[in-house]
């Protein structure tokens, strides 16, 4: 399968597109190439999930998608984030919900990757995992995270979900790319270092964030028992 993937420098594609090509497919540069498949990744921004700029994205998502529907382009991927479920959604959320009302407009049968808390290898600085192998690396001996309660999932097993969900042409809308359940954050940070630095679970959570929440994956199982 010939592939367009936008983002594709980015955390999640640097980490997708290896797979892709192991998996035998082809990834071409642009939409204009004729690709079989679509997967939209590419969004400015982050890590600042509250700058209103988000929104910006929106006009330049529906451009890429227009361009693709124009080309021929039937099997389209796009992230999502696990922040559309929240009560009070950020402006980044707000914008991905935008995006995703504009995207089954266009092409009902597109598939939309709502993904969870991504972790792994190459992860940003700024991240939860890296942050804590640094603290422990820097012999710090406390390190603050929420007392709060998240869905995590490893890069790798985000990048071969991306995988299995373009390879599968009958798979269409929300797909929760998640483990499926919500683990604390202290004992997920504790599993990852042990004791060294000591896990203390003071840190503010963000307003929009419940303190517990998680995806559903029994779409995503089913995705994978076809593979």
């Amino acid at each position: 399968m010939r592939i367009y993937v936008s983002g594709i420098k980015g955390y999640i594609g640097r980490n997708l597109a290896p797979m892709l090509l192991k998996r035998g497919h082809q990834l071409v540069s642009s939409l204009e190439q004729e690709p079989d498949a679509f997967i939209h990744l590419a969004w400015s921004g982050l890590p600042n999930y509250i700058n209103r700029n988000h929104l910006d994205n929106v006009a330049l998502s529906f451009l890429q998608l227009q361009d693709a529907v124009d080309n021929g382009v039937k099997n389209i991927t796009i992230a999502g984030t696990c922040l559309e479920t929240v009560g009070n959604p950020p402006p980044y959320a707000i914008a991905k919900l935008a995006v995703r009302a504009l995207a089954f407009e266009m092409l009902p049968t597109v598939k939309w990757a709502r993904l969870w808390y991504v972790y792994g290898k190459d992860q940003p600085e700024h991240c939860l995992v890296p942050r804590l192998m640094k603290a422990a690396r820097d012999g710090e001996e406390t390190f603050s995270v929420i007392s709060g309660e998240r869905d995590f999932i490893s890069i790798s097993d985000v990048a071969l979900s991306l995988c299995f969900i373009v390879e599968q042409q009958k798979v269409t809308g929300i797909i929760d790319v998640c483990s499926g359940g919500a683990k604390s954050v202290k004992a997920f940070c504790e599993r990852m270092t042990g004791d060294r630095p000591r896990i203390v679970a003071d840190r503010p959570m963000a307003d929009y964030e419940p303190r517990s929440f998680h995806g559903d994956n029994t779409k995503l199982s089913r995705i994978f028992e076809h593979a």
